[in-house]
């Protein structure tokens, strides 16, 4: 009797063990990873958890999460995990980091549930009386981590200090993340010479050049298409030809590149006006028309000051190509508005799809400019259209979703005209003319994405005029200056970033330059016959402001 009462008890007692360890005790929850080439190579995946576990005690914790999906011990209860930072990959690459949490539920487990759950070595001593080796018996999880590559030229020195910060608080790095870091920088620095043309100050000046580090591609009116050359002097190639005819003349900006494939926009004029989106080889092979507008359609299509017509430009973010359409709505009327339409498509012109729209009251030119996720325009406005210029005009910079969700107003600026905008580096750069100062272009700025730290990068003196288009590399701004002065030569005006202004003559003869456009170390400049519209004329300038090679004139 005396042996069977122990017996019993010490089954109760088991018993009550396991019920305490299926519904208390910390076990190994298993999270799907879903992020491409991620391995256990690469830097953990830091998770912020937070919540609380059945007996309401509260988890705030920072775990790291393997290839596997394992590394994460939690008691029965609920949880969130937000990604802290990316991962770096053994290449150097890394992931945007989402957003929003996933969610984890553990359960707990009834009695017979939690004989199966608990690690062998517990069941061994309750009823064997010995010991086992077991790791445990890992929870399965419906909670999914899905990471997106980043787009090795777009990511920024933030970014890899943050993955680096937190993959050096992971115990078992053992100096991992500092040596991938390296790697990282290097990828990033890599994929930046390689994809010059596509650079975010380049889409701002109508993307009229581009670059692959060996070619320079730009459109050239009095050369009769899109040509590329060599900065060294050498005659430029033809890669498209303009199409003309009796009716038809046309010409081309939005250029991209991708590879050894060139995109771009062709504007047609003659007859009723158009435009499509085109790509060629970049050896002038294989030229296809990807997207056309629609004839016939009756819309008042918006043919801005800088040239662009109905497209108002063409981006290439992660082997997607995106563009914005923009038409008048009530022209003519009392009440005229402008309606833009974000269209995207894949790099063989399939899978056409809108994407989202907004419409802007007045019929004064919107610049707008798309980053990877978001768009940002600047809505400029003028009161009774026309009437008290002085006191009516404000101009208010907007950001959106791609899906045209979280509206976000940036800030509102009166008496001011956002003549033109892009975002590099996390920061918002545009060029404004104040209407209670003469009306000119005369000041470029920045500011961070939410409209603070607002800093004036370049002021134009007494006499001068600032082109709209301005281009910044390495934080030197570079712009063209127009003197209203005696003096009838343009100057390339360099504000660094140490507040030191230089500047250099721009004389490209018979043309007006207007547009500049950054190809790694050296800059292409663009001129037409009446600073806006086609280009006729394409010269080199070193960073340093040196005249260098003449492409077009």
């Amino acid at each position: 009797m005396l042996v069977a009462g122990i017996c019993a008890a010490v089954v109760v007692a088991g018993g009550v063990g396991l019920w305490w360890y299926g519904n208390h005790a910390e076990r190994q929850v298993s999270i799907k990873v879903e992020a491409p080439n991620y391995s256990n190579d690469a830097t953990r995946i830091p998770l912020h958890v937070t919540g609380a576990d059945s007996d309401g005690k509260s988890v705030d914790k920072t775990v790291y999460v393997d290839a596997d999906g394992g590394g994460l011990s939690l008691s029965p209860g609920s949880y969130e995990a937000t990604v802290e930072a990316s991962p770096i990959l053994a290449d150097g690459s890394i992931y945007e980091v989402p957003e929003d949490p996933v969610t984890i539920s553990v359960p707990s487990y009834n009695p017979i549930e939690a004989v199966a759950a608990v690690p062998e070595v517990i069941q061994n001593s309750v009823n064997a009386g010995g010991s086992g080796q077991s790791d445990g018996s890992a929870d399965g999880s419906d909670a999914i981590i899905t990471l997106t590559p980043a787009d090795p030229a777009r990511v920024t020195d933030e970014q890899i200090a943050a993955a680096v910060a937190a993959a050096s608080q992971d115990p078992n790095d053992n100096g991992k993340a500092q040596s991938l870091s390296q790697v990282a920088t290097a990828k990033r620095d890599e994929a930046l010479a390689s994809l010059v043309g596509n650079m975010p100050s380049n889409y701002a000046n109508n993307a009229l050049a581009a670059s692959d580090g060996t070619y320079d591609y730009f459109y050239s009116k009095s050369l009769g298409g899109i040509y590329r050359a060599k900065n060294d002097g050498s005659s430029p190639e033809q890669v498209f030809a303009d199409e003309t005819g009796s009716e038809t003349t046309s010409y081309c900006y939005g250029l991209n590149l991708s590879g050894d494939t060139l995109y771009f926009v062709m504007q047609t004029s003659g007859g009723r006006m158009g435009a499509s989106i085109w790509s060629v080889g970049t050896d002038g092979s294989n030229p296809q028309q990807l997207y056309h507008l629609p004839d016939g359609d009756g819309l008042d299509w918006i043919y801005d000051l800088d040239g662009t017509y109905a497209i108002r430009q063409l981006y290439l973010y992660g082997q997607k190509l995106y563009f914005v359409l923009g038409y008048y709505v009530g022209w003519g009327g009392d009440d005229p508005e402008q309606t833009f339409e974000l269209w995207s498509m894949d790099e063989d012109g399939s899978n056409q799809q809108k994407l989202s729209e907004f419409t802007v009251d007045g019929t004064q030119d919107i610049p707008i400019f798309m980053d990877d996720g978001r768009l940002y325009y600047a809505a400029n406005s003028l009161d009774d259209f026309g009437s008290d210029i002085d006191s009516a005009y404000s101009s208010d910079i907007v950001s959106i979703k791609l899906d045209g969700s979280d509206e976000t107003e940036i800030a509102l600026y009166l008496n001011v005209e956002v003549m033109s905008l892009f975002v590099q580096d996390g920061k918002i750069y545009m060029c404004t003319r104040d209407h209670l100062d003469g009306g000119s272009p005369g000041e470029i700025m920045s500011m961070d994405l939410d409209g603070s730290n607002v800093s004036t990068l370049a002021q134009a003196n007494d006499g001068e005029v600032f082109s709209r288009f301005f281009n910044v590399v390495d934080d030197t701004v570079y712009t063209i200056i127009y003197s209203t002065g005696e003096s009838s030569v343009p100057l390339l005006g360099i504000y660094g970033s140490d507040g030191n202004k230089t500047t250099a003559s721009l004389d490209l003869g018979q043309t007006l330059p207007y547009a500049i456009c950054s190809s790694g170390d050296h800059l292409v400049v663009l001129g037409g016959g009446n600073g806006g519209g086609a280009v006729y004329s394409a010269d080199t300038y070193s960073l340093d402001g040196e005249p260098q090679n003449t492409y077009a004139n």
